[in-house]
């Protein structure tokens, strides 16, 4: 089965709050489906499969450079020693506007609409590296609130806060979806 590809955007609020990695939060959780056994799946008892997520997911995270900048300016030194953790864990670092799709914003717009625009471009067919789904962390409820109204008119993007990797199952939910796409037999992520 093919992967599905994800790209975690991250916007320097959700370094202030709660801090977890995404990614690490992904790679940690248990999936699995119900499927024949048997020769050829012909038998009818069905049985549980445990699926590891690095066979059903590829997993990016991205830190653009406007959030360094604006952490840069915080006096606390916690969320700039998470983003290097992560930069040495090998996400990427972009710069926003360098982006094609970003660049033609206003120049003094927020960052939340910067990483909005990105992040559509990342599920956009018209892209070379489209993704399956563009998860953006932040806490702005802004942000989770414009990344919910692009969600409805069919973008492929998911705006995330902290407290919904633990107290919902938002996450939990997309995730599988994400996963389902194109199998015959249903993936679930357990808790």
């Amino acid at each position: 089965m093919e992967k599905r590809k994800i790209a975690i955007v991250y916007d320097s609020s959700y370094f202030m709050g709660v801090f977890q990695s995404i990614k690490k939060f992904i790679m940690s959780r248990r999936f699995s489906s119900l499927e024949k056994q048997g020769l050829l799946g012909f038998l009818k008892a069905k049985q549980t499969v445990y699926h590891d997520p690095t066979n059903l997911f590829l997993v990016a995270e991205v830190v653009p450079n406007e959030v360094v900048r604006e952490l840069d300016e915080q006096t606390a030194i916690g969320p700039q020693k998470m983003v290097v953790d992560l930069l040495q864990g090998g996400a990427i670092r972009v710069d926003l506007a360098m982006d094609t799709v970003v660049a033609a914003t206003e120049p003094n717009s927020e960052t939340e609409k910067k990483i909005s625009l990105y992040a559509e471009r990342l599920v956009s067919y018209a892209t070379r590296e489209q993704y399956d789904l563009a998860i953006v962390a932040t806490e702005h409820d802004e942000l989770v609130a414009l990344m919910t109204e692009m969600a409805a008119r069919g973008k492929a993007v998911f705006g995330v806060k902290s407290e919904h990797l633990v107290r919902t199952r938002r996450l939990h939910d997309k995730l599988a979806e994400v996963a389902n796409r194109g199998r015959s037999s249903l993936v679930v992520m357990e808790n």
